[in-house]
Formats: structure tokens, C-alpha cells, sequence
């Protein structure tokens, strides 16, 4: 048995430990699917205020960052250019730029044992040359391509990718292979429209064919989606012709 001392003083600190208990609030548990707001930073472009999300800072001191680094570069080899025109005695750097390229004009020249003048018309001539031939590729390569699937409804596109790379024939392969989910969702689409046409007209039997969307030739979905790499790829204008091909050759 404790003296009394002892239990009184084991009696206050209980006492003080229920009362702290007591007075301490509970913090109410946030909701498991509570989700935070996302923070912005603000960030001044082309004199506006712009809201950017903090989340994307990471990325955007990046490419800052290379940004910088870049533009020092180029500043650099700016800076070594006119003070090579000033050495020179040249006023700024385009006259110094020009004086080079005649002076290579020249040099040229002597080499092929003819004047400058001749020369430079010679160049002249076959750039315009190749150039000419160049266009002319292109054209043969556009006709060819003609009948071609998607060609003509993203030919403004395709055409402006084959002068960049001199080949329309790989800008329209290229095309086909970047824009696939596209293509094939634009030919699932004619393919609806077509089999509505068909039903309007009675040339559909059984509405339960309309998501294959392949008028009177009915396909597993399997076979839908293939047809439809067949079509995005170019082996097919449509998912109907692959579909009459696929019946006639089982």
C-alpha cells in the first residue's frame, strides 16, 4: 500500500492528463476521396499575366532553361560573325556575308576555267533545273496518288510534307502511319454513313448489322478492325471493298 503522499500526488497527474485529454479539439479526418485544388504560378508573357500550373514547372524551367542555353549559343557565333566582318572592314555583317559568297563565286569559277559572270548564270540554271525536275516528280508521284485512300480529303497536307522532303510518295506513307487514329476513325464514320444509305434505301435487312457497318456483308468485330488497318494502310479504299474481297477469297 502507497503512502498517502504518494497517492495524492498519482492522483493529480491522472487529474492533469484528463484534463489536457479534454481540452485538446479533434481534427475531423478529411474525406478519403478528398482530391487537393490544383495550385498556379503566374507568369508574365507577351505582357500578359498567364496562370500556369505548378505541376507543369518543372517542365517549363526546362525548357527555359534550354532556352537560355541556346540563345547563348547563337548570340556567341553573332558576336564572332561581326567581329569577323569588323576585321574585314566590313559595316555589318550581311555586306561581309555577300562578299563571301562572291569571293566563292570567283574561286569557283577559276577552277572551271570560266568567267565569274558565266558561272553564276550556269548555277543559276541548274538549280532552276533541279528544281523544275523536282516538280515535276512530285506531280507524277500526285497523279499516281490520286486514287489512293485519304489522298484526296488530306492532300493539302501530304503535298506540303512531300516538297519539304523532295519525295511525295514517303510524305503520303508517312502520313497514313502518323495519323492512323484518325484515319480509321474517319473510315468507321463513311462506313456508318454508307450503311445508312443502304438501310434507307432497303438494301439492309437487319438493323442488327449496323455496327459492322459494312452495308450487306456482315463482319465480326475481329474483322471490322482489321479492315479498317487494311484501309488506314492503303490496301483498301474502303472497308466494303475489303469486305467483298474477304467474301470472294475466303
Amino acid at each position: 500500500m502507497l503512502p498517502d503522499t504518494e497517492e495524492k500526488v498519482i492522483d493529480e497527474v491522472q487529474e492533469e492528463e484528463t484534463q489536457v485529454q479534454e481540452e485538446t479539439p479533434e481534427t475531423p479526418d478529411k474525406p478519403a476521396d478528398e482530391t487537393p485544388a490544383e495550385e498556379f504560378d503566374e507568369i508574365l508573357y507577351n505582357k500578359q499575366l498567364v496562370r500556369v500550373p505548378k505541376s507543369q514547372r518543372k517542365d517549363l524551367l526546362q525548357k527555359g532553361y534550354n532556352y537560355d542555353k541556346v540563345k547563348a549559343q547563337r548570340d556567341q557565333l553573332d558576336a564572332a560573325l561581326k567581329h569577323a566582318a569588323q576585321l574585314a572592314g566590313y559595316a555589318d555583317t550581311d555586306s561581309y556575308l555577300t562578299a563571301l559568297e562572291q569571293d566563292r563565286l570567283k574561286t569557283a569559277a577559276e577552277e572551271k576555267g570560266m568567267p565569274v559572270e558565266v558561272y553564276t548564270k550556269l548555277q543559276q540554271m541548274e538549280s532552276e533545273l533541279s528544281q523544275s525536275r523536282s516538280e515535276r516528280l512530285l506531280n507524277q508521284q500526285r497523279e499516281a496518288l490520286l486514287d489512293k485512300p485519304h489522298f484526296k480529303e488530306h492532300e493539302a497536307e501530304i503535298v506540303a510534307i512531300g516538297k519539304q522532303i523532295g519525295d511525295l510518295d514517303a510524305a503520303y506513307a508517312y502520313y497514313l502511319k502518323e495519323n492512323y487514329a484518325k484515319l480509321t476513325e474517319e473510315v468507321r464514320k463513311q462506313a456508318v454513313e454508307d450503311f445508312k444509305r443502304q438501310a434507307s434505301k432497303g438494301g439492309v435487312q437487319n438493323s442488327d448489322d449496323a455496327p459492322a457497318a459494312t452495308g450487306d456483308i456482315p463482319l465480326t468485330a475481329a474483322e471490322r478492325a482489321h479492315a479498317e488497318r487494311q484501309v488506314a494502310r492503303g490496301y483498301f479504299k474502303s472497308v466494303q471493298e475489303w469486305a467483298r474481297w474477304h467474301k470472294a477469297n475466303g
